[in-house]
């Protein structure tokens, strides 16, 4: 795939055995208020640096190149669905873990940290 541009957006990532360990944390608190926990590593990611940490994961070559935004929007306005794929390529994911901290839960890892172990 080629190389993105920089959005300036922010996402939220957890890394799997946080997850897990959230899910234990949580099934093991009594008489919670909250029905619905969010549980991130804490850091927000640019859809760029993921793109960036898998590749670097895979032991690809990263380009000092990157699609220009142009090139991207005017496909945008040819191609429906691949308007909506950019969109969302550009959007904001980013969530708070503050609910599920606050009861003392706290991650181990980042994606950046771990990238080894992404599958």
């Amino acid at each position: 795939f080629p190389p993105i541009p920089e959005f300036q957006n922010r996402r939220s990532m957890i890394h799997v055995d946080d997850l897990i360990r959230s899910l234990i944390f949580i099934s093991k608190k009594n008489n919670l208020e909250e029905k619905i926990f969010i549980v991130t590593d804490g850091k927000d990611y640019s859809a760029c640096e993921i793109y960036e940490t898998l590749a670097l994961r895979y032991g690809k070559f990263l380009p000092k190149w990157r699609v220009p935004k142009k090139i991207l929007s005017l496909l945008a306005k040819m191609n429906f669905n691949f308007s909506r794929k950019i969109k969302k390529l550009m959007e904001d994911e980013c969530y708070s873990s503050s609910r599920i901290e606050q009861l003392g839960f706290k991650t181990k890892y980042l994606f950046t940290d771990n990238y080894e172990e992404i599958i």
